[in-house]
């Protein structure tokens, strides 16, 4: 209780953040600080193994997402139902994630995909709309929050998706230009993805 207290204090600081720059920012330090690791103990499902541990399942990663929104006064869900295991699976199994309210508008935000998609800091499923979620997610039909705006999808806020060939080309020659060694976009569902390639 010592240590949920210490981290409550050090979490209960938007630090002049918004709330989708905050968000943000939990995203990432979420990924830095937890690992998905199901070790089979109630603790991996519970905000003890995600806070105190830094070891939880989606479950666990779920919950400490909502209780670091809810110690902010920004509204969190945690949603509950199932998930392809990959984007291109066609199994899918019991999964948690969280809806999340940004200016009047709830969203879809994913973080243990997040933080268990490749070794950089992710933002594929930040501030999806539920049509977007469903391609790997299906929610509970108890779940009575309709997240419908894309306005706030972490892709098209900050221009990254590439519409067609001549938008990505000039994309990647900022990059190269600038010498950024990272970088995300997001190439828009295509029937010929070799067109944009």
């Amino acid at each position: 209780l010592k240590e949920i207290g210490r981290l409550t204090r050090i979490l209960r600081s938007k630090n002049g953040r918004n709330d989708y720059d905050f968000i943000l920012y939990i995203n990432g330090l979420l990924k830095r600080k937890v690992v998905y690791n199901d070790d089979g103990s109630d603790e991996s499902h519970s905000i003890i193994g995600s806070l105190i541990n830094k070891s939880a399942v989606c479950d666990g990663i779920s919950k400490l997402f909502k209780y670091i929104c809810d110690i902010n006064d920004i509204y969190c869900i945690v949603s509950t139902g199932r998930a392809k295991s990959t984007y291109n699976s066609q199994t899918y199994t019991g999964h948690a994630w969280n809806k999340v309210k940004i200016d009047n508008t709830w969203v879809n935000i994913d973080i243990t995909y997040n933080l268990t998609a490749g070794s950089d800091e992710r933002h594929d499923y930040c501030f999806l709309s539920d049509k977007a979620m469903k391609q790997t997610h299906i929610g509970t039909s108890f779940d009575m929050i309709n997240c419908e705006s894309d306005e706030y999808n972490y892709y098209y806020k900050n221009n990254l998706v590439m519409e067609n060939q001549n938008y990505l080309r000039s994309f990647l020659a900022q990059i190269i230009t600038s010498n950024q060694d990272r970088f995300e976009f997001k190439i828009p569902k295509t029937k010929n993805i070799e067109e944009v390639i």
